[in-house]
């Protein structure tokens, strides 16, 4: 099984949605045991971009250090 970025919490990168996936743990288990599949999470190199930068440390952290590819 894939995973976009749907399973994220407002696309912010190293998380997952608590909304949407908030049994993931337990869903990944139940996919692997019950039938012999592999949960594939894919991991989007983006960063949101939203006007209040201090709710996402990587885009703060990504504008301070000029490591954004433009």
């Amino acid at each position: 099984m894939w995973a976009d970025i749907d399973y994220m919490d407002d696309y912010k990168v190293f998380t997952i949605s608590q909304s949407r996936y908030k049994d993931l743990p337990a869903k990944v288990h139940k996919i692997r045991s019950e039938y012999n599949m592999t949960f594939v999470p894919i991991m989007d190199a983006g960063v949101a971009v939203r006007k209040d930068i201090d709710t996402i440390p990587a885009l703060k952290t990504g504008l301070e250090r000029k490591v954004f590819i433009k």
